[in-house]
């Protein structure tokens, strides 16, 4: 029982130092984290409306 809980204890080390490692590697990358979402102000983006307005014309053109 001790032996499995040494060897449990030395795989979490091993896992925990993996871990620290790859974060230090994702720290350092010189690649741009682009986030998904964005923290504009709704008033800022374009109407949402106008935008559907326009492309069922379109679209009722084009089906005629």
């Amino acid at each position: 029982m001790e032996k499995q809980a040494l060897q449990s204890d030395a795989e979490i080390l091993a896992l925990q130092k993996e871990n620290s490692q790859m974060q230090d590697q994702l720290k350092n990358s010189p690649v741009p984290v682009i986030p998904i979402t964005t923290k504009e102000n709704p008033e800022n983006l374009p109407d949402g409306a106008a935008r559907k307005k326009l492309l069922t014309k379109s679209s009722a053109k084009q089906h005629s």
